[in-house]
């Protein structure tokens, strides 16, 4: 309070000063304020969105467009696993039902 006195600025521009100063005290760095420091990784993510944990790294400014693509690309995998698998289970259910008529004509 002595040092704002001295130097004649006055409270409030202080107050508002440091709401605008986005200080890390992990990181020891000034940064935006749309920085936020990960816990999980220990470094500060400007517009950090979460941490991934299937990529083990925090998702933020330079690398949002590349998660959506990832994300995207496992979303056409996923869809292309399930037509693969119903389209070998539909096959195995002909192939077992059309075994079983002709065994009922045989006898």
């Amino acid at each position: 309070v002595r040092c704002v006195q001295e130097t004649g600025i006055n409270a409030e521009y202080m107050g508002e000063l440091r709401e605008r100063i986005n200080y890390c005290l992990k990181c020891k760095v000034l940064r935006p304020q749309s920085c936020t420091h990960c816990v999980a990784c220990d470094v500060c993510i400007e517009e950090y969105d979460h941490h991934c944990p299937w990529t083990g790294k925090c998702i933020g400014k330079g690398n949002s467009c590349l998660f959506k693509v990832f994300m995207f690309s496992t979303l056409i995998f996923m869809f292309y696993s399930m037509f693969v698998s119903f389209n070998m289970l539909y096959q195995s259910c002909l192939l077992y039902t059309s075994d079983a008529a002709d065994d009922l004509l045989c006898v």
